[in-house]
């Protein structure tokens, strides 16, 4: 006989909470969504990563209607901002869109970007 102690988890690792897109990532402009489905009002952060160098944090916090309508919470999910000038070197980038504090990326995270 032998002893087997195991102090770990078996089977899959627990569904994420969190949820969101990266829909748009051009030389203009970035944009976006991303939702906490344990507090559906809450607002969420998305880190922006270029590789492994911490870009920005931005807030997930701009109504859409469209959201709203599909049930993510009260819709104040999206965002939209100016692509960061850091970016636009002539360069190309693989940004990465993660929720804040996490390894979790959105869903079509990264994204290849070359601006001038």
């Amino acid at each position: 006989f032998g002893l087997l102690i195991f102090s770990g988890r078996i089977g899959a690792p627990p569904l994420s909470h969190h949820a969101g897109e990266v829909e748009l990532v051009a030389c203009y402009g970035i944009s976006g969504w991303a939702w906490d489905n344990y507090q559906p009002k809450a607002k969420v952060n998305v880190d922006l990563w270029d590789g492994e160098h911490y870009l920005m944090t931005i807030p997930a916090n701009q109504f859409r209607q469209d959201l709203a309508d599909a049930g993510y919470g009260n819709g104040q999910h999206g965002f939209r901002i100016a692509t960061p000038l850091l970016v636009k070197d002539g360069h190309s980038h693989e940004i990465h869109f993660r929720i804040a504090g996490t390894k979790q990326e959105l869903t079509n995270s990264p994204q290849v970007i070359a601006c001038p």
